[in-house]
């Protein structure tokens, strides 16, 4: 199977985390253990999200401080959300 990478914007990752948030926000409490690692793995995931967020905007900030607005080769970010 052929993998495609997507182009992340600091904007959509910032609405990606948010609802990711909202959504473990309003799961009901995990009983099993099989629960409680899946909503684990979320967490880290919405944890890894936000550091990418984190980093997109500051290489943003940067490249417009060398008066670049777009990188010449920004690394696509590939995400993996849990559903």
């Amino acid at each position: 199977a052929k993998t495609e990478g997507v182009e992340f914007t600091a904007a959509l990752l910032d609405e990606i985390s948010e609802e990711l948030n909202k959504s473990l926000e309003s799961s009901p409490e995990p009983k099993t253990k099989e629960e409680k690692q899946a909503v684990r793995t979320k967490k880290n995931s919405l944890k890894s999200l936000r550091r990418n967020v984190i980093n997109s905007k500051s290489m943003t900030n940067t490249l417009r401080l060398w008066g670049r607005e777009t990188p010449t080769a920004r690394p696509t970010l590939m995400l993996r959300l849990c559903t």
